[in-house]
């Protein structure tokens, strides 16, 4: 368990690069659909001890509260009638796990017991690091780890976005040549006869995935509302459109097209292999 642990925890923090497009920040977003906004925010403020900086208001008459860490924002809208799937992290496909580097590992784990959650394991991963799983209202998997004290502002200023896939070259095949992602080496996991974890490095975020164990595993992927959990991560750009065209290209395949969400953004979402989306925002553009 230690070293399968480890192999998902610790991206390499080297060679980060951009997209080879246009963006606006080096750091990925985060949606996730709760089916109880005050489980939620009593979770990902309280709990986690994120900062909330927004509450706007969706076309679909929902509320998404924006909560902060580093320059990441992690978006929470409730969908009570979603569809809520179970299961491990590696007995599904799709968007599986987040990873949050903080520097208030301890307090965290204080607040997780305070609210009723069960202690979990803490396992080291080097010297003064260490890590735990535990999960949101929902179940979804959320992994901690604590950065070694002394750490710059910059190295906490970190995801990691952990997909499950069914098939590891096409995925390869789309984050690395669709999106232009920098691959690291991929790590085998020893724990696991030899199964590999594959890394690419966006900026401050790390895009990790892996096979699932086992054939034929059920997808949790797909529109963003239509179910609980991690559903999407976000690439802010410049021009959403000139995105499009650069994707389309290389063959990506669009599953919305750029438009206006309200006066908010300007979006685009993207599809990988498996269906997960894959969304590029750009802010609204204002009235000359």
């Amino acid at each position: 368990m230690k070293l399968f642990a480890i192999a998902l925890a610790l991206p390499l923090m080297t060679h980060a690069e951009t997209l080879p497009i246009e963006t606006l920040k080096a750091s990925l977003d985060v949606g996730v659909i709760v089916s109880d906004i005050d489980k939620a925010k009593a979770f990902y403020g309280d709990v986690l001890g994120l900062k909330q900086t927004a509450i706007l208001q969706m076309p679909d008459g929902s509320s998404m509260y924006r909560y902060q860490t580093g320059t990441t924002t992690v978006k929470v809208r409730a969908i009570p009638k979603a569809a809520k799937y179970s299961g491990a992290v590696r007995e599904a496909v799709g968007f599986r796990l987040l990873t949050f580097y903080l520097d208030d590992f301890d307090g965290i784990l204080k607040r997780w017991a305070s609210a009723g959650g069960e202690p979990p394991k803490v396992m080291d991963a080097g010297p003064g690091i260490k890590f735990a799983f535990i999960t949101d209202p929902d179940g979804n998997q959320i992994e901690l780890v604590s950065l070694p004290s002394g750490s710059t502002a910059s190295a906490v200023d970190l995801i990691a976005i952990g997909l499950t896939v069914s098939d590891v070259e096409k995925s390869r095949e789309f984050y690395g040549k669709v999106l232009g992602i920098k691959e690291e080496q991929p790590e085998a996991l020893a724990l696991l006869n030899g199964a590999k974890k594959y890394t690419f490095t966006a900026g401050k975020t790390t895009i990790k995935f892996w096979a699932g164990a086992g054939e034929n595993l059920p997808k949790h992927t797909g529109n963003i509302t239509d179910a609980i959990g991690f559903r999407y991560f976000t690439f802010l750009v410049k021009d959403v459109d000139a995105v499009r065209e650069i994707l389309k290209s290389r063959e990506a395949k669009i599953a919305v097209e750029p438009v206006d969400f309200g006066k908010i953004a300007r979006i685009m979402m993207v599809a990988d292999p498996d269906g997960n989306w894959v969304e590029f925002a750009a802010p609204a553009t204002k009235p000359k």
